[in-house]
């Protein structure tokens, strides 16, 4: 227990000095301002900032960019509120619920809603975070290479199944990644394979601009091709702060969003969109008012974006605990480390004790300064969406490529970014989640690695995979994992089969937008 309070004091004193406050406090302003522009998001202002960190200390790295994730979940509420746009896939049910607030000439109050139930899910998966991560990463120490083997193969099992909503797409896209890991020198040998006698290749695949391009560039792309102009929309009226009768009413809600939020979040691959949603069923599950749902129900509405706020805690848990990037966010944060020496996993507690350090307070402080941030740009972000969209779409895209030069100055990167944006972006186009093909580019090198480095230990004999508790318990998790959607689709179906026919109502909705309800 000294060592959690250690672990959290250590990072809230490093956190207010001067530089690393400034930092946070930067990092909290860019997040809210681009998590408000509708189809960008934190992990866009990251990949776009990623250069920058290389010249920082990694603890400063870190300050910086959970600035940018705290901010980024708070700036997807506004536009849900102001303009009824969801910024991402994670916030479709606050723009459901809070553009009904806005219409009502309460869009303050929802703003308010919405700043409180994040800073109450950020503060406390920021705990969560402290409680949890350090005594997993006391017992990763004694993985070897069996262990974490087994880990990672459990990891990107759970982000292909639970990315996107058919999970046979899922593991194709995580298949993917793998494959593309393959490119480049042996890990045991260092003999290059698949280089088709292009030099560059011969290397391997820059991981920063191949994620930069899957995770970014694809959605930039994607986002492009929509509406040239934001929709219009109006200052947020009415007060801004609850009432304490509101925030009793929406404690429990929020409450639950928090605690589902964190764990979901926990989970490799599920995040914020998952958390998001399952929050908000859960919370219409237990209220004592379901019919208001869908028309401005506070309950949903805070327990949706407290959960979205929660992941972040829970995220980090895999993503320094194991070295399994929790979400793509993540991913980013992964590679950062990985970029300045710092291998998150295993043994980061006793080789980087600071990494942990500036992530809690970071985490912690930048919660404080999302609340004060958030409450000041209530009032004027309405005017972020009269910005050209091309423009900031454009703008990102450069400003991302530039970057990915700046790595090695190398403009065969720079392709490489491009191409792998134009697949994710047609990934995404055609269904499959391009969550995992990220995941599995940091997880297929450790998967590949420590199988190869695992079968060296018993000269070429599987055995050692079926003979350590450990491992056996993780791959039979893994198992289930991928088994569960099956099971799960046998179920639904002969439960179809068996029940009684009844009629039910049909949407048909005309050419004219016209929706008329028919019985079958």
């Amino acid at each position: 227990m000294d060592s959690l309070i250690g672990v959290a004091v250590n990072g809230v004193l490093a956190a207010i000095h001067p530089l690393p406050l400034a930092l946070i406090s930067l990092g909290v302003i860019i997040g809210i301002i681009v998590g408000a522009l509708p189809g960008l998001s934190a992990l866009t202002a990251m990949a776009v900032l990623t250069p920058i960190t290389f010249g920082m200390v990694p603890t400063n790295a870190v300050f910086f960019f959970m600035g940018i994730i705290v901010g980024g979940q708070f700036g997807n509420s506004l536009p849900a509120v102001l303009i009824g746009t969801p910024g991402t896939p994670a916030s479709i049910m606050s723009a459901v619920e809070g553009y009904e607030f806005q219409k009502r000439g309460e869009g303050g109050k929802a703003l308010g809603l919405s700043l409180v139930s994040s800073t109450v899910g950020q503060l406390l998966s920021g705990i969560g975070f402290v409680l949890l991560v350090i005594p997993l990463a006391d017992f990763s120490v004694q993985f070897l290479f069996p262990e974490i083997f087994a880990l990672s193969v459990l990891g990107l099992t759970t982000a292909a199944t639970l990315a996107g909503r058919n999970p046979v797409k899922g593991i194709v896209a995580a298949a993917f990644g793998i494959a593309l890991t393959t490119i480049g020198p042996d890990p045991v040998t260092s003999r290059p394979r698949f280089s088709f006698g292009y030099l560059q290749l011969e290397v391997g695949l820059d991981i920063v601009s191949m994620i930069v391009g899957i995770l970014v560039v694809s959605e930039l792309i994607h986002a492009a091709r929509q509406s040239f102009n934001w929709p219009a929309g109006q200052r947020a009226t009415g007060r801004i702060l609850p009432t304490l009768s509101e925030l009793k009413k929406a404690s429990g809600p929020m409450g639950l969003g928090t605690v589902i939020g964190f764990f979901i979040g926990a989970l490799p691959g599920a995040g914020a969109s998952v958390a998001h949603f399952v929050a908000y069923g859960q919370a219409k599950l237990f209220s004592r008012h379901p019919e208001r749902f869908g028309k401005g129900s506070m309950e949903g509405f805070v327990a949706g974006d407290a959960a979205n706020n929660a992941s972040s805690g829970g995220e980090l848990i895999p993503t320094l605990g194991l070295g399994i990037p929790g979400g793509p966010g993540m991913v980013l944060v992964l590679v950062v480390l990985l970029i300045h020496g710092i291998t998150p996993g295993p043994g980061l507690l006793q080789s980087a004790p600071g990494v942990l350090e500036a992530t809690v307070g970071g985490l912690l402080v930048g919660t404080v300064a999302m609340f004060v941030f958030g409450y000041l740009s209530i009032r004027p972000a309405v005017y972020l969406f009269s910005v050209s969209r091309p423009a900031v779409y454009v703008g990102a895209l450069v400003i991302s490529l530039i970057g990915i030069y700046s790595l090695r100055s190398s403009s065969f990167d720079v392709y490489v970014s491009l191409i792998a944006g134009t697949m994710g972006y047609f990934m995404r186009r055609y269904g499959y989640p391009v969550a995992p093909t990220a995941l599995a580019l940091i997880l297929g090198g450790l998967i590949e690695e420590n199988l190869r480095r695992g079968l060296v230990m018993t000269f070429g004999s599987f055995t050692v995979f079926f003979t350590r508790p450990a491992v056996v318990v993780i791959l039979a998790l893994s198992g289930v994992v991928l088994l569960q959607p099956a099971v799960t689709f046998y179920l639904r179906k002969r439960r179809r089969t068996t029940a009684p026919a009844a009629p039910h109502e049909s949407i048909d909705v005309s050419a004219d937008h016209g929706i008329r309800r028919k019985q079958r």
